[in-house]
């Protein structure tokens, strides 16, 4: 596990460096490759962020979406920033006081 973590940084830490010294040389002659990246990187976030909620997230998930894209639309990105933090914090909240928290021991 390790040795993968590693890998996995060690090429983030050089693809990083290759595209800092670059700029955006690399990429001047392909212009399908550069729309193709405008795509894919937001795409493989978010296929990360969707791996990682599990099902009983998913009220606040698509809440915090909600309320995102309602913001977006109707003021800014600051705007749809702080709706998707408000409407998927209080759909947190109502779920744990509908459903009742787990008793501590």
């Amino acid at each position: 596990m390790l040795g993968l973590a590693f890998t996995s940084w060690a090429s983030w830490v050089c693809g990083t460096l290759a595209g800092a010294w670059s700029g955006n040389g690399l990429l001047v002659d392909y212009p399908a490759v550069e729309a193709a990246l405008g795509f894919m990187l937001p795409a493989l976030f978010m296929s990360f962020l969707l791996a990682s909620f599990q099902r009983q997230q998913s009220l606040c998930v698509t809440a915090a979406l909600a309320g995102a894209l309602g913001g977006i639309l109707l003021f800014s990105i600051p705007a749809a920033i702080l709706a998707g933090i408000v409407c998927g914090c209080l759909t947190a909240l109502l779920q744990a006081m509908l459903k009742g928290m787990p008793d501590e021991q």
